[in-house]
């Protein structure tokens, strides 16, 4: 019996150093997922990074749809930002994904509500806001409103401080610029 202890002890302690080095981050690297959008061309995931090559890059797998995907990744204009794109065929999925041996889960974006408003409406957003998962703020605005902040990468700077903002519902309604 205490050979068998000793056997199973060994074995443990093999099993967790193997283990905590196959999920430790790679030294002198970082990366952090900013945010994720759905575009006509694909679904887009945005990380901030540090340390990584294009080589690291290539470095990646998704999963979703319970297959193996597709996403290719790149630089933004020779910053340390990464685009990765995936097909928006995914959209509203559950995903896992590595990025220079990172991990990250969670579910993708569906694709943007399609409205026909009457005359004299407009497209709005109920709009939520969380800090570390949690929702902190909720509120409605004018879709164009919306696609300014998302141009302007107000967004993005959110999101780098922990807050991520995502659309929660589209409706129709009264277009109170015109009515000024």
């Amino acid at each position: 019996m205490n050979k068998r202890f000793s056997v199973l002890l060994t074995v443990l302690a093999v099993l967790t150093v193997f283990t905590t080095s196959a999920f430790a981050a790679p030294a002198g690297k970082y990366v952090s997922l900013l945010s994720m959008n759905y575009h006509n061309g694909g679904i887009t995931l945005l990380f901030e990074t540090s340390g990584l090559s294009r080589a690291d890059l290539k470095n990646n797998s998704f999963y979703a749809n319970s297959n193996t995907q597709k996403m290719f990744c790149n630089f933004v204009d020779h910053t340390t930002t990464v685009r990765c794109t995936v097909s928006k065929a995914l959209a509203g999925m559950s995903f896992h994904a590595t990025l220079a041996g990172f991990g990250f889960l969670g579910e993708l974006p569906n694709a943007p509500f399609k409205l026909v408003c009457t005359a004299g409406e407009i497209v709005w957003y109920t709009i939520n806001l969380y800090r570390d998962g949690e929702l902190i703020d909720s509120g409605d605005m004018p879709a164009h409103v919306w696609k300014e902040l998302v141009g302007t990468g107000i967004l993005e700077e959110l999101s780098s401080a922990g807050i991520h903002a995502e659309i929660a519902a589209a409706f129709c309604a009264a277009d109170i610029s015109a009515a000024q």
